[in-house]
């Protein structure tokens, strides 16, 4: 594929769109179910796969843009750094003294901040921050690796592919008695496992692989749709039979059954990105037939980075005022009502931010003029080169 003037992969628009829909989900689910509460559980279970989702699509358009051409990482590291550092220490001063971090005292706070930068901690959604600014250290790593293995690239996803399935079996099992015999650098990384970027390697490959590799990706994903919805089904299955009989027979608390590096995520959310990339390339074939859900769709996917750092506190404000007063109404009401409330709130205050010179630097991304024009052709710039690359992360 040429690297430069690539087309726009429409697909990816709607995967991104899913995919934050599914993050406001599952954190809607939390805020408004009891902790202990089975069925919510089993609903986070499967809806854990959105940041492995995430963490592909943001090495997939890294490598869509620069896998066959130089990289200057001149130019490449402060351009990234820039659409993601602001907008994470800005957003985690705003949730730490939202938290009341500050009443502390100035002192405090700042050993706090420094503590909560360090390890994406400012509040529960921001080690994804962390974690992109890690891949954009080690791109061009991850670049040697996939261009020094071409002709082995099936190897190279087998090889990543059985590391994470091992990888996040020692974390859901054995993390706790590791943790007591390794040295004390090591032992502070397994307890930030899911703020490591490395946890995620498999997906990282993942997306590598399906960049450099996109067209042959994209016509047998599109030829062999019947295969996919198999194995989603086969998965989805298998993630809420495991998580049944480690309740029911094992005892284990619904935490942890539901825990979101346990080793059937691999294969899991690897089938969720493979019926979201069918999905999306379905859509992309008939999109123009829906002007206005083709240009809503390509609105929220390129906001999406923004909905994913905001929509937290609005969630806090829906689950703390409002879900108290239809309390009388079933969960099955009240949290699908919260997920359609907190989505579309949040979307309309980012659509806002992304209109203003601030935009760069609260959400990562350049000024989108109001109202903002919407083409429907795949002739758009290669995908987040203006913007940081959550969803694409």
């Amino acid at each position: 594929m040429a690297g430069r003037g690539k087309s726009h992969v429409a697909a990816i628009d709607l995967v991104r769109t899913l995919t934050i829909l599914g993050v406001v989900s599952v954190h809607s689910t939390w805020f408004t179910n009891d902790s202990q509460n089975f069925s919510a559980n089993a609903v986070m279970d499967v809806l854990h796969f959105t940041r492995e989702v995430f963490l592909f699509m943001t090495a997939f358009v890294l490598f869509y843009n620069y896998y066959d051409r130089p990289l200057d990482l001149r130019r490449f590291w402060p351009r990234r750094f820039k659409l993601v550092a602001f907008p994470y220490v800005i957003w985690s001063i705003f949730y730490l003294v939202y938290g009341g971090a500050l009443r502390q005292g100035l002192g405090p706070f700042l050993a706090t901040l420094g503590h909560a930068l360090l390890t994406g901690t400012a509040w529960f959604h921001l080690y994804y921050l962390l974690v992109t600014m890690q891949i954009y250290l080690a791109f061009p790593l991850l670049l040697w690796l996939v261009r020094r293995t071409e002709g082995h690239h099936r190897t190279l996803l087998v090889v990543a592919g059985v590391f994470d399935l091992v990888l996040f079996g020692v974390y859901q099992y054995w993390a706790g008695p590791l943790a007591a015999w390794l040295p004390g650098w090591l032992r502070w990384v397994v307890s930030l496992r899911g703020q490591v970027f490395f946890t995620y390697e498999f997906f990282l490959v993942l997306g590598a692989l399906a960049a450099v590799h996109y067209r042959a990706v994209a016509a047998w994903v599109a030829a062999h749709g019947r295969l996919v919805a198999l194995l989603f089904v086969g998965s989805l299955v298998a993630m809420w039979a495991a998580f049944a009989v480690g309740v029911l027979v094992f005892h284990q608390s619904v935490a942890f059954a539901s825990g979101v590096l346990q080793p059937l995520m691999v294969p899991y959310a690897a089938a969720v990105i493979g019926g979201l990339f069918w999905l999306g390339l379905k859509w992309a074939e008939r999109r123009a037939r829906w002007p206005r859900g083709s240009a809503l769709v390509s609105l929220v996917a390129d906001l999406s980075f923004g909905i994913y750092l905001v929509h937290p506190w609005f969630l806090q404000q829906i689950a703390t005022y409002l879900v108290p007063q239809v309390g009388a109404l079933t969960r099955l009401v009240v949290t699908p009502a919260t997920v359609l409330l907190t989505f579309a709130v949040a979307t309309l205050a980012v659509r806002l931010i992304a209109a203003t010179p601030l935009s760069v630097y609260l959400i990562g991304r350049e000024t989108l003029p109001w109202p903002a024009r919407v083409r429907h052709d795949d002739a758009r710039p290669a995908p987040m080169r203006g913007q940081a690359s959550y969803g694409s992360r």
